[in-house]
């Protein structure tokens, strides 16, 4: 079944970035060593969308107007500063997504934590 499937239509996600920790993971390593063992079994072109899902679900229910619990809220504080730091950006593992000075808050993290780009490749993008 998997050779019916178009490579160039296959989107990898990299996920659980949130638990990464900049002192001794590297996620442009992890990206790095993905990459390459897709292109090891035969992928030319690989499209991998680094995201941390958990916190992309937060940034939506606030952004939708959702009420977060308690537990939730404080989560979102935590994932917030840590995706505002350069070392957690995400942005820059994909085509045409940048932070811009205009952003709200809310964009720019989704931006920051590769939900924007994912959604972009998925509704409006490259496959």
């Amino acid at each position: 079944m998997a050779q019916n499937l178009k490579k160039e239509k296959i989107i990898f996600v990299l996920n659980k970035l949130d638990d990464y920790h900049d002192f001794s993971d590297s996620i442009e390593e992890s990206v790095h060593d993905f990459k390459d063992d897709l292109l090891k079994i035969g992928f030319e072109n690989p499209i991998i969308c680094p995201i941390s899902a958990y916190f992309s679900y937060l940034l939506k229910l606030r952004m939708t107007g959702q009420a977060l619990s308690e537990d939730e809220a404080d989560e979102y504080a935590l994932y917030s500063k840590k995706f505002k730091r350069s070392s957690y950006d995400l942005s820059h593992y994909y085509e045409d997504v940048q932070c811009l000075p205009t952003d709200s808050e809310e964009v720019a993290l989704s931006k920051r934590v590769g939900l924007y780009g994912l959604e972009k490749i998925i509704y409006g993008g490259r496959l």
